[in-house]
């Protein structure tokens, strides 16, 4: 899935995780972060403490972005989520990852 955010943007951000059609149960999962890298230079964005759950059992959740997160350029994304036996999950899982199109403020 494609997503367009315009660059420096900081109010949250809402996401639901799905499985398959339906939302998925993030029930009893210990973490979640955000992995988000830019695809012409590879370059990794920090975004620790920036993710968080806010309804574990309809799947969503909630980027909020530090004000250097969102620079212009494109970005793959997973959301990455740990359950509490130390399984890694992500998602998108086996689809490819979403892709974030980050503008300037002003076209």
């Amino acid at each position: 899935m494609t997503y367009r955010f315009v660059a420096g943007q900081t109010a949250p951000i809402d996401f639901t995780l799905k499985d398959g059609a339906a939302a998925a149960d993030l029930t009893g999962y210990a973490s979640i972060s955000l992995v988000l890298t830019n695809i012409d230079t590879g370059a990794a964005v920090t975004t620790t403490g920036d993710v968080a759950v806010t309804s574990a059992a309809t799947g969503a959740v909630r980027y909020s972005p530090d004000s250097a997160d969102l620079v212009a350029g494109r970005y793959h994304a997973r959301f990455k989520v740990v359950d509490g036996g130390g399984l890694i999950f992500y998602w998108p899982g086996q689809d490819q990852p979403d892709v974030w199109l980050i503008g300037p403020e002003t076209l």
